[in-house]
C-alpha cells in the first residue's frame, strides 16, 4: 500500500490485493465519498468512515476523493 500527502492533506491511497479478500480501509477524508479505481478504471463511489472494499487477488486500486482525477495527481518524484 501506498499514499501520498501534500501540504498536509491525503492525495490518494494506492494498494495491490495480494489475496483476493475484502479490505477495511480507514477513510482518510473522514466519512466523505471515495472514488475506487481498479486497475486504472473508475468502478464505484463509496461513502462511511470504514468502507468495505471486495478486492481480487492481484488488483490494483487507487482510492481519492470523489470527483478527482487519479491521473491528475501524478508527477515526478526528485530523485526517483
Amino acid at each position: 500500500m501506498s499514499a501520498s500527502i501534500k501540504s498536509g492533506h491525503v492525495e490518494f491511497v494506492a494498494l495491490e490485493s495480494q489475496a483476493g479478500s475484502d479490505c477495511r480501509l480507514r477513510n482518510p477524508w473522514g466519512e466523505g465519498a471515495i472514488d475506487l479505481y481498479r486497475d486504472d478504471v473508475k468502478a464505484e463511489t463509496l461513502t462511511g468512515l470504514l468502507p468495505v472494499i471486495t478486492t481480487r487477488k492481484g488488483e490494483r486500486i487507487v482510492i481519492v476523493t470523489s470527483g478527482t482525477a487519479p491521473e491528475r495527481l501524478k508527477r515526478a518524484i526528485p530523485g526517483g
